[in-house]
């Protein structure tokens, strides 16, 4: 595991992290952004496999395409992700590679999602448990929303 994973995932103040991103429509550009972040991803991951997904403004890219990784070694690309419905909001211990600390937030623990895929083709999915907690922190992240603004810092 890299420990000195802040060397390229870019950590809060940086003012990148609180963009709006824009929505895609160049999909060779949404391969690239979803390509680094997978391998930035299995970077930071380890043998723990620790990561379970990124968003593109964690790496400078101010598009809206996150990842979160389906098994070892698979990841669910999502362009343009919306959310179209989410229950159970529930608290949760949780962290972020861009910032310090273990916060408790509240999460939705089911989440209904549209995105497109690389190909630009639309998918609706539902998410629960860690998978909608962890999704909901990278559409945050594509919203300019950081942990540490709906969290409370434990650590």
């Amino acid at each position: 595991m890299f420990n000195d994973y802040k060397s390229f995932i870019l950590q809060k103040p940086d003012k990148r992290l609180r963009q709006v991103c824009l929505k895609v429509t160049n999909f060779k550009e949404a391969k690239e952004i979803a390509d680094k972040l997978i391998e930035i991803t299995k970077k930071v991951d380890g043998p723990l496999k620790i990561s379970l997904g990124m968003a593109a403004p964690q790496v400078g890219y101010d598009k809206r395409v996150i990842i979160l990784r389906k098994s070892q070694g698979e990841y669910t690309v999502m362009v343009n992700p919306k959310i179209v419905k989410q229950k159970w909001n529930l608290p949760i211990f949780s962290r972020c590679f861009s910032v310090d600390g273990v916060f408790i937030i509240k999460s939705p623990y089911w989440i209904k999602i549209e995105y497109q895929d690389l190909q630009g083709n639309y998918n609706s999915e539902v998410l629960r448990g860690v998978k909608a907690v962890t999704l909901q922190q990278e559409i945050d992240h594509i919203n300019g929303v950081l942990i540490s603004d709906i969290g409370l810092r434990l650590l």
